[in-house]
This record gives C-alpha cells, sequence and structure tokens, in this order.
C-alpha cells in the first residue's frame, strides 16, 4: 500500500478516529504531561491502513474476539481476551479488521515522553517500542483499569495517585516492550534522616493541596520511578498511601479540637470532598469522622 494512502491520525484530538459508524471514543484528560486515555467502542469493520502521532497501547474489554491485525510488514490473527494488550507504536503502520463489536482502553503516550523517561530511568536516549500482537499482562491492564477509574472518579486520590501509576506504567513498558533494556539503578538503604525530615517538612506545609510526585522528586534530585522506591523503603508506604494517613491524621485533630464541620475539615487537610474523607477515615480509623467528632 502506497504511503499516499496512510491515514494519519492524532490521538490527542476527540472524535479522531471515525473510521467505524457508530464509533464511540471518549477521551480522558489526565493531568499528567504525555498522558491521554481514550475509552472506545466500534462495530465489526475494517480500519484503514494508519499511522498513529503518538504510542498507543490498546487494553481489549471484549471476551474472545476474533480479530486481523498488521503491524508494520507482521501480520497475525488473533483472539484477544479481556484485559490483553497491543501495542502499537508511533509511526509504524497499522490496520485491523474485525467482524464483532470491540472495546477497548487506549492509554496515549507522547513519543519524547518515553524518551524522557528512557534518559531518566535506563540512561538511554535510543529506544523504541517493539509492536506488539494481543497478549495477556495483568499488570498493564491493572494500571489502564485504575486510571479509567480513578478520572472517573473525578480524581479523588489527587495528582500523587495517578503520577504513580504513570510511573509504575512507563517503567513496565520499558522493561518488557522497549528495544533498549538496560538495568535501572538499584539504590538501597533509603533516604537520609535529612532527606526524610525534608519530604516530611513539605509534605505538612502543603497536605491540602494537590501534592505531585515530581515537587517531591525534586526535592531529592531523583526521578519520580526512583523516588518511589526509596520513599517504600524509608517509610513502608507508597507516597501516596502515606500523604492520605498524614490527612486522616489531621482531620481526627481537627475534629476532636475544633468547631469546624466535617466538609470544612476535609477541604482543610486535601481531600476533595466529603465523600473522600469519610472513606479513607472509615478504613483507617476504623470509624466515621461524624462519630469521632461526637465522641467529645
Amino acid at each position: 500500500m502506497s504511503q499516499q494512502q496512510i491515514r494519519i491520525f492524532d490521538l490527542n484530538q476527540q472524535d479522531c478516529l471515525d473510521f467505524a459508524n457508530p464509533f464511540f471514543s471518549h477521551f480522558y484528560q489526565t493531568g499528567l504531561q504525555g498522558l491521554g486515555l481514550l475509552h472506545i467502542s466500534h462495530p465489526a469493520c475494517d480500519s484503514p491502513e494508519m499511522s498513529l502521532l503518538q504510542h498507543a497501547i490498546v487494553i481489549h474489554l471484549k471476551p474472545k474476539v476474533k480479530f486481523e491485525r498488521r503491524l508494520a510488514e507482521l501480520h497475525q490473527i488473533e483472539n484477544p481476551n479481556i484485559g490483553d494488550i497491543a501495542i502499537i507504536p508511533a509511526e509504524v503502520s497499522h490496520w485491523h479488521g474485525t467482524n464483532q463489536e470491540v472495546e477497548g482502553i487506549v492509554l496515549v503516550l507522547e513519543p519524547p515522553t518515553l524518551i524522557q523517561y528512557a534518559q531518566e530511568l535506563i540512561d538511554s536516549e535510543q529506544v523504541e517500542l517493539i509492536p506488539t500482537f494481543a497478549q495477556p499482562d495483568p499488570f498493564i491492564y491493572g494500571v489502564g483499569l485504575a486510571l479509567k477509574q480513578e478520572l472517573d472518579s473525578g480524581n479523588v486520590g489527587g495528582l500523587v495517585y495517578l503520577e504513580f501509576l504513570f510511573n509504575a506504567f512507563v517503567m513496565h513498558l520499558l522493561r518488557h516492550y522497549a528495544t533498549k533494556q538496560h538495568k535501572t539503578p538499584n539504590y538501597q538503604g533509603g533516604f537520609t534522616k535529612q532527606q526524610i525530615k525534608q519530604i516530611i517538612d513539605y509534605i505538612q506545609i502543603h497536605l491540602a493541596q494537590n501534592i505531585s510526585l515530581d515537587d517531591l522528586a525534586r526535592l531529592v534530585n531523583l526521578s519520580t520511578y526512583h523516588f518511589c522506591r526509596l520513599f517504600k523503603q524509608s517509610m513502608g508506604l507508597t507516597p501516596h498511601q502515606y500523604i492520605i494517613h498524614q490527612r486522616v491524621e489531621q482531620a481526627k485533630q481537627l475534629l476532636l479540637n475544633s468547631n469546624l464541620t466535617i466538609v470544612e475539615v476535609a477541604n482543610l487537610v486535601g481531600f476533595a470532598n466529603q465523600s473522600h474523607l469519610n472513606y479513607h477515615f472509615k478504613r483507617i480509623v476504623g470509624a466515621t469522622p461524624r462519630k469521632i467528632k461526637y465522641l467529645i
């Protein structure tokens, strides 16, 4: 097929995939630089020969779909199951056809973002994703579902939770689906006492705000991935878990020692709303905020 017949798609454009009728697509703005998420479904169809401006990691959500796919010069007939993933690198010609309804999540990754992570995590700029036909990958399936669920909820977990999922996802891609697979540095022993104090002080000061993993990692001059690893080694919790625990503890003190309403407390300690506070408070403390407030 000639180059003139290949259609170019920008997955960041809403409703860009218009080759089936009806074609449902919902594009999520993740708030993360270089990552978007599409939820798509379409009836049986043959796609045009196409090339994408972004890397597409497709997560299948329908069982046992008969699927024919071509990636560059490779061709395969597939029967992807729920949770199977396929990787379509940017600028790689791609075609697919199916006689059944298709539904999936597409994680949309900008090529410069992948290169940036490769520089930080594996010390290499020369990295390419490998075209991959549908195969099981429980990790990417889980991350995709978690990202969609968090975005559907209005990101009640905060930016740090999305960043945690994103970092784990990109590291997994680089380890298992990239042409360059270098061993990442193995940091041992956790943070120094001074670094821990610096990080904890920053979290306490900014607890009511949307704390970013990037901001925390910059405090100690690390990539966000290595920061998360060292934080877990030092604190026994992920950054997201630690921040939630600190917000709950501060909320508990405010409920016991002030006349603030539960809604006001939720806002002051950084929860998105009262329901978010109620959920985590009950999970960690074992009682609802209302019960704690009226103990005195």
